[in-house]
């Protein structure tokens, strides 16, 4: 009988293998779970040189904001855009197409331009030149944000959010100039289809979106069961408005909201949304949304009319709260003819409740 000695030939085996894992472990980077920071330097539009090395570069040692995107979408984990254009001070962003959907989370910060300031941006991003359908930012990846910029003249949505929810847009002006007093419209300002979750607006004062001047302001949109674009949020932004709530910028629509369980407003001062200077303020269908606390056809104080040709329609809708049934949610509407402020097609059960000193007409 021959006896064959394996155990060496095994150890020799466990050796290669080891040695080849070890290799592929360095050859391999670690991807950082905080993700990257990305500075944009430069107003513009070239994309990036090799998306595969980790830095923002145009090929000319520059920054844009395309390029930073596209190195955002390729590192993993929560990245960061930044602004240091021309030593600070007003910047404008003309891209010439659409710029690549935002596919992996990201938070764009425009309050990081020096001379930028809650209420007054400096980064413009406009869309005239864009494209016939273009849209500003489109956000698929969820858990994202958007702060400080000014988004315009874009022929589809100033920001379009789908596939994935946890979005939070503050501190914009979408659809007006960066002083926020006269519109350069886009199509729909915020367009949100089949994602839940997202924030629009806030209630610190830093944290309001002026969504003015634009086709349609804000439109939450389900295509699927009325329940994946729920539990969605818009607090203390001025839609219709300029940027001091004290003068018109109209959309054509102020919000409209084809989904179902969502909020506009809320129980604390600091929650309402000024819905004023726009042909309807609010539309709703489906069911169990509220709106809240809000100043519907007036100015910021609550003492001048800014009206709406229509305040609430509510369409094919049931258990849809107007107002509130405790003195705070109130909803109060000025400058709105009284047959105009609430108006109620085909809807069952629905409320409009108002303890305010001039309450919203009760469905009949």
């Amino acid at each position: 009988m021959i006896l064959v000695r394996r155990r060496p030939l095994l150890l020799a085996l466990l050796w290669l293998v080891t040695l080849a894992v070890g290799a592929a472990l360095v050859l391999v980077p670690t991807a950082d779970v905080n993700g990257a920071t990305f500075t944009v330097t430069s107003t513009g539009d070239g994309a990036d040189s090799d998306i595969f090395d980790g830095a923002c570069d145009d090929g000319t040692e520059a920054c844009t904001l395309r390029a930073a995107i596209a190195q955002a979408n390729a590192v993993p984990g929560l990245d960061t855009i930044d602004f240091n254009i021309g030593g600070g001070g007003l910047q404008f962003i003309l891209p010439g197409n659409p710029l690549a959907e935002i596919a992996e989370p990201v938070s764009i910060d425009g309050f990081s331009q020096p001379g930028s300031s809650a209420g007054a941006p400096k980064i413009v991003l406009y869309g005239n030149s864009a494209g016939s359908t273009a849209d500003g930012l489109v956000i698929s990846s969820g858990d994202s944000t958007v702060r400080g910029l000014v988004i315009s003249g874009f022929a589809g949505s100033g920001i379009r959010i789908m596939n994935n929810g946890g979005n939070t847009l503050q501190g914009n002006f979408i659809g007006t100039n960066f002083i926020g007093n006269s519109a350069l419209p886009n199509g729909t300002g915020i367009y949100i289809s089949n994602t839940p979750d997202n924030v629009i607006g806030g209630e610190n004062g830093g944290d309001r979106n002026v969504i003015s001047g634009n086709r349609e302001g804000v439109v939450i949109f389900d295509t699927t069961d009325g329940n994946s674009a729920s539990r969605n949020r818009i607090l203390g932004n001025f839609i219709g408005t300029n940027s001091a709530g004290n003068a018109a910028v109209g959309n054509s629509n102020g919000i409209q909201i084809y989904s179902s369980n969502n909020t506009i407003g809320g129980t604390e001062a600091a929650a309402r949304n000024v819905i004023s200077g726009n042909n309807f303020g609010v539309e709703i269908s489906l069911t169990g949304n509220r709106v809240e606390g809000n100043l519907i056809g007036a100015n910021l104080d609550g003492t001048a009319s800014i009206a709406n040709g229509t305040g609430v329609s509510i369409w094919n809708g049931w258990d849809d709260v107007i107002g509130g049934s405790a003195p705070a949610p109130g909803t109060l509407s000025l400058g709105t003819a009284p047959a105009s402020i609430f108006r109620a097609e085909l809807a069952t059960a629905s409320r409009a409740i108002s303890s305010e000193r001039q309450p919203l007409a009760r469905l009949r």
